[in-house]
């Protein structure tokens, strides 16, 4: 688990873009030794999920039928959803605490309602590697705990690597796992502790003066 931490126009998210293949790099981005512009549409969404911090749908969809797309890197070439589909979908939904959409028009969502379906479809694409861009940012309390519990788990239980953009640093203190704090002058990965975030937020709130 490596969380990402930098000033707003550092380039996060176009970190996570380019890892993504959906931007371009200069250099190459590569997974077991193959670079991402060279995997088809398919196998890269079997391999690389994100959830950015923009997602426009402006056409009435249910959650359920927004979240089995999720499975569409799993499906052969006009397969349509199964039952089992849909039963993954509720299965995932119940995880994320949000069960009672099911059935919901995700116009009708609030945006954190909104962002935790985004994420149950992320989950129900299974990708090896997640990238999440500031995936709390709409949350109450509650949910950005369950969020980063749900983090934690895609890791430690399911063996996925996960790259999170966060301002919410107070909330990593605790966790295991990297942080890579894009502001410095020298980006490298460091091994997450209490005192290397709250070194990281104060040097982030002196930048910002």
């Amino acid at each position: 688990m490596v969380f990402i931490a930098g000033a707003n126009g550092i380039g996060k998210s176009t970190f996570l873009k380019q890892i993504s293949g959906s931007l371009p790099s200069r250099g190459s981005i590569c997974i077991d030794e193959k670079t991402v512009a060279s995997y088809s549409l398919k196998e890269r969404a079997l391999r690389i999920g994100f959830l950015e911090q923009q997602h426009p749908i402006y056409f009435p969809l249910t959650v359920k039928d927004l979240v089995v797309m999720g499975r569409y890197a799993h499906k052969a070439s006009l397969e349509s959803y199964s039952t089992e589909d849909y039963a993954q979908v509720a299965l995932v939904l119940e995880e994320l605490g949000v069960a009672y959409l099911y059935d919901k028009n995700f116009l009708n969502l609030s945006g954190g309602e909104q962002q935790l379906c985004l994420l149950a479809q992320l989950a129900l694409q299974n990708p090896d590697i997640i990238l999440l861009d500031e995936p709390t940012q709409s949350l109450d309390l509650h949910n950005k705990e369950r969020i980063f519990d749900w983090m934690e788990k895609q890791v430690n239980e399911k063996g996925k690597i996960v790259l999170c953009v966060t301002h919410d640093l107070h909330w990593i203190t605790k966790k295991k796992g990297y942080l890579l704090p894009m502001s410095n002058s020298t980006i490298e990965l460091l091994p997450l502790s209490e005192a290397l975030v709250l070194e990281t937020i104060d040097k982030l709130k002196r930048q910002a003066l």
